[in-house]
C-alpha cells in the first residue's frame, strides 16, 4: 500500500515538473517578436509611413494591437492595424499623418493562436518633421532648356541642355520622335558625377524634321520626380505611337443581375398598365378576357420577382453596410414603395384601382432615373422620362392584350376593328417615344459622336435600342397596311408580325433597363468652357478624341495680341502636367503627345501671355468618352 502510494506521489511530482517546464517554454515562445520597424531606440530622420512588427508565429490582432504614444503621453490617432496578406506573421500599422519630431513609444498587444497574450513596448525617435512631397518638390523646376519647351528650331540641335533650380541627380533622359521611337544619345553628364544643376545630353546624329519629346527623371534625397517637354525641328508634327491609336472596345458590358431584375420589373408593370389601358380605352368590354386574366397573374409575379431581385442585388453590392442603414437609402425606399403598390394592385386586381396604382409605379421610375441627377435633371427631364415610359407601356401592353383577347367567334372582325384603333394609339406612342427619346438624348449628351457611342456601354445599349425601334416601326407600317387592305386573307401573317413586334419590344425593354443602370457620361464627348464670360475668344479642338496620343489645337481670334500659350491638364486625383504650346500658324497654337490619359473628366486650363504683359487664364472641362474604372 505504501509502495503504491509512493509511486502515485512520484507520478504527481513528475507531472508537475513537466507542466512547469512546458509552461516556461510556452511563455518564452509566446513573447517572441522577431523584428520591429522602426527598430528599438532607432533615430530616424523623418516620420515612417507605417509601423511594422513581425512575430515568430501568426497572431490574432484587434484595433489596439499597436498603439503609438507621443512623449507627452497622448495617443496618436491611427487606423486599425492589419496583417500583411503576404506574411501572416507581420502586422502593419499605417500612419495616415506624418509624426512630428520627437520620441515615441510603441505598445504591442497581440494574441497567439492558442489564446496567449503577447505584450511588448519599445521606443524610437524622429529627428526632423517630414516635409510633404508637394512642398519638397515645390522649388525644383526645369528652369531652362535648349531647345526650349515649345520651340521650333530651324536646324537639328547637336545637344540638349537642361538647367534645374536645385542640385539634383539626373537619372535618365529619354528622347523620342513623333512615332515614339527612342533616339539614341551619345552620353549625358548625369547622376554618376553627383548632384548638379546643369546637364548636357549629346546627340548621336542629326534629327529629321518633326516633333520630339524629352522625358527626364531626377532624384534627390531618395525622392524621384519626372517631367516632359517638347520641341520641333523645322515643323510641328503630331506625336502618334507606331501601332497607331487603339480604342478599347467593351461590347455590352455592365449586364448583370441588376439589369435582369430591372428588365423583369419593367416587363411586368409595363404590360399590366398597357393591358389595362387597352381594356379601358380600346376594347371597352369586348373581346375574350380569360387568357388576359391568367396572364395578369404571371405578370404580377414577374414584376414582384424583378423588384425583390433588385433589392437583393443592391444588398449584396453594399456588404459593409448594415440592413438598418441600407433601408434608409432613398433609392431603396423607392423600390419598397413600388413593391407595395404592385402588391396592393394585385389584391385589388378585380377593380379599376390597379390602373392608378401601376401609374404610380411607372412614374416613380421617372423620379429615380438619370433625370433626377443634378447633371441631367430638372422638372423637364423628369416629365420627358415619364412620358417616354408611359408611351412604351401603352404600346407594349396593348400589343400583348390585342393578341390575348381575340375572341373565338368573329375573331377576325374584332381583330380588324380593335387592331385599327390600337394602330392609331401605337403610332402616337411611337411618335411620342421618338420625340421624348431625342429630347432626353440632347439633355443627357450635349455633345457626342458615333465613335463615343460605340466605345461605351450606354452608347451601345442606345444604338441597339434605336435599331430595334426602327425595325418595329417598319413592322407597324406593314401591319397598318394589312389591316386596311388584306387582313381577311393574311390574318395569320398579321398575327406573326404582332408576335415578332412583341418579341422585339421585350428585347428593347431589356436594353432600356440596361440604359438606366449605365452612365450617359461614358458616351459623352466634348470640350466645355467653365466660364462663358471669357476675356479672350478661343476655340479648342482635340483629335483624336480618345485616351492616348492627341493633338490639342487652340485658335485665337486676335493672334497679334498673343506672345505665348501654356496648357495645364489635370485629371483627378493625381495626373497633372503643364506643357508649352507650339505656335503653328497665325492665331493657332498646338500641343501634342499623350494628353488624354483616360476616360472621364479632364480639366484644361489655358494660360495666355499677351504681348503687353497681361496674363489670362481660360478654364475648360474635357469629357473623354469610354468606360471609367
Amino acid at each position: 500500500m505504501i509502495k503504491n502510494k509512493g509511486v502515485f506521489l512520484g507520478l504527481i511530482f513528475s507531472l508537475f515538473v513537466v507542466v512547469l517546464f512546458v509552461n516556461q517554454l510556452e511563455g518564452q515562445a509566446h513573447s517572441k517578436i522577431e523584428t520591429v520597424n522602426p527598430s528599438i531606440s532607432e533615430i530616424v530622420e523623418y516620420s515612417p509611413d507605417q509601423i511594422e512588427v513581425t512575430f515568430a508565429d501568426p497572431v490574432e490582432i484587434y484595433s489596439d494591437s499597436i498603439r503609438v504614444i507621443a512623449s507627452n503621453g497622448a495617443t496618436v490617432q491611427t487606423p486599425k492595424p492589419a496583417i500583411d496578406s503576404m506574411n501572416k506573421r507581420k502586422v502593419v500599422l499605417s500612419l495616415e499623418e506624418p509624426l512630428s519630431a520627437g520620441r515615441y513609444t510603441v505598445e504591442i498587444h497581440a494574441i497567439a493562436m492558442d489564446g496567449h497574450e503577447i505584450k511588448e513596448r519599445y521606443q524610437f525617435e524622429i529627428e526632423k518633421d517630414k516635409i510633404p512631397e508637394s512642398e519638397f518638390w515645390r522649388n525644383l523646376q526645369l528652369t531652362k532648356s535648349i531647345p526650349a519647351d515649345g520651340e521650333v528650331v530651324s536646324v537639328s540641335p547637336n545637344q540638349i541642355e537642361l538647367w534645374f533650380s536645385d542640385d539634383i541627380e539626373l537619372e535618365v533622359v529619354g528622347l523620342f520622335d513623333d512615332n515614339q521611337k527612342m533616339i539614341q544619345v551619345v552620353d549625358y553628364t548625369g547622376g554618376h558625377q553627383g548632384p548638379r544643376q546643369h546637364f548636357t545630353i549629346e546627340l548621336d546624329s542629326e534629327l529629321p524634321k518633326g516633333t520630339y519629346e524629352v522625358n527626364w527623371y531626377v532624384k534627390k534625397d531618395n525622392k524621384s520626380k519626372n517631367g516632359t517637354f517638347y520641341f520641333a525641328v523645322e515643323e510641328v508634327t503630331s506625336v502618334i505611337p507606331p501601332e497607331g491609336q487603339k480604342v478599347k472596345m467593351i461590347v455590352l458590358s455592365n449586364i448583370g443581375l441588376n439589369e435582369i431584375a430591372s428588365w423583369l420589373s419593367y416587363i411586368g408593370v409595363f404590360i399590366l398598365f398597357g393591358g389595362m389601358f387597352f381594356q379601358l380605352f380600346i376594347a371597352r368590354g369586348s373581346g375574350c378576357t380569360n387568357k388576359w386574366k391568367k396572364a395578369k397573374l404571371v405578370l404580377y409575379l414577374i414584376s414582384l420577382v424583378g423588384f425583390l431581385l433588385l433589392v437583393t442585388t443592391q444588398i449584396f453590392e453594399f456588404p459593409n453596410i448594415s440592413l438598418g442603414e441600407f433601408l434608409k437609402f432613398q433609392f431603396v425606399w423607392g423600390i419598397l414603395i413600388q413593391i407595395a403598390l404592385v402588391m396592393i394592385a394585385f389584391v385589388l386586381m378585380s377593380t379599376k384601382a390597379p390602373f392608378i396604382l401601376l401609374y404610380g409605379v411607372i412614374f416613380m421610375w421617372a423620379l429615380s432615373g438619370h433625370a433626377v441627377s443634378e447633371r441631367y435633371g430638372g422638372i423637364l427631364s423628369i416629365i420627358l422620362d415619364a412620358i417616354h415610359l408611359f408611351s412604351i407601356a401603352i404600346w407594349l401592353g396593348g400589343l400583348v392584350t390585342l393578341l390575348l383577347m381575340i375572341p373565338k367567334d368573329n375573331g377576325l372582325t374584332w381583330l380588324k376593328e380593335k387592331g385599327k384603333i390600337f394602330s392609331k394609339y401605337a403610332l402616337i406612342s411611337m411618335g411620342v417615344m421618338l420625340l421624348s427619346g431625342l429630347a432626353m438624348l440632347y439633355r443627357y449628351l450635349p455633345s457626342f459622336s458615333l465613335e463615343s457611342l460605340t466605345i461605351s456601354s450606354w452608347g451601345q445599349f442606345l444604338l441597339i435600342k434605336i435599331v430595334l425601334f426602327i425595325a418595329i416601326i417598319l413592322l407597324g407600317m406593314l401591319q397598318i397596311r394589312l389591316i386596311k387592305k388584306d387582313l381577311q386573307n393574311r390574318a395569320k401573317v398579321f398575327r406573326t408580325q404582332l408576335k415578332t413586334e412583341l418579341f422585339l419590344g421585350i428585347i428593347i425593354i431589356f436594353f432600356a433597363a440596361s440604359l438606366v443602370n449605365a452612365s450617359p457620361r461614358t458616351a459623352e464627348q466634348g470640350v466645355y468652357p467653365v466660364n462663358s464670360d471669357q476675356a479672350m475668344n478661343v476655340s479648342v479642338e482635340i483629335s483624336p478624341f480618345k485616351p492616348g496620343y492627341n493633338d490639342l489645337v487652340m485658335e485665337f481670334q486676335n493672334p497679334n495680341e498673343i506672345k505665348a500659350v501654356d496648357v495645364e491638364l489635370f485629371m483627378p486625383p493625381i495626373m497633372k502636367r503643364t506643357l508649352t504650346a507650339f505656335p503653328v500658324e497665325d492665331g493657332r497654337f498646338k500641343v501634342t503627345g499623350s494628353l488624354l490619359h483616360g476616360s472621364g473628366a479632364i480639366y484644361l486650363t489655358i494660360h495666355v501671355k499677351k504681348v503687353d504683359g497681361e496674363k489670362i487664364t481660360i478654364p475648360y472641362e474635357i469629357q473623354v468618352p469610354g468606360e471609367m474604372y
